[in-house]
């Protein structure tokens, strides 16, 4: 069951994508709270928090690029195992991804798939 300490007093499945559009929390926790979440309901987080992108088991890059004529076009692209790597670093250090931004991006998303391999049995 979900953790109601942390939900807010107000908190409905009515209101639950103003919820998690306020989500912006890294904290562990919340990771599980999603988890248990995405096992009984579909789940989107818009986040630039790259401890929230690491909790997801998909992910997409959503990136906008100007026009001509003030004109704006968005693009989204499934990220695959390792452009999410590549993603989760980026979001880590911003313009100047390292090997060590990549290593700590794939512990984080190695420590994901520890949480579905043990929620699993």
């Amino acid at each position: 069951h979900l953790d109601l300490d942390l939900l807010p007093a107000d908190f409905s499945y009515r209101n639950l994508d103003r919820f998690l559009d306020q989500l912006e929390n890294p904290r562990q926790v919340m990771r599980r709270m999603l988890a248990q979440l995405g096992g009984r309901h579909q789940v989107m987080c818009i986040t630039h928090l790259p401890q929230v992108a690491a909790a997801a088991t998909h992910q997409w890059q959503v990136s906008k690029e100007s026009g001509s004529g003030g004109s704006v076009r968005s693009q989204v692209r499934v990220l695959d195992p390792e452009q999410r790597v590549e993603e989760i670093a980026r979001m880590l250090g911003g313009l100047r991804i390292t090997q060590t931004t990549r290593k700590h991006a794939a512990e984080m998303l190695a420590e994901k798939v520890d949480l579905v391999e043990r929620r699993a049995r």
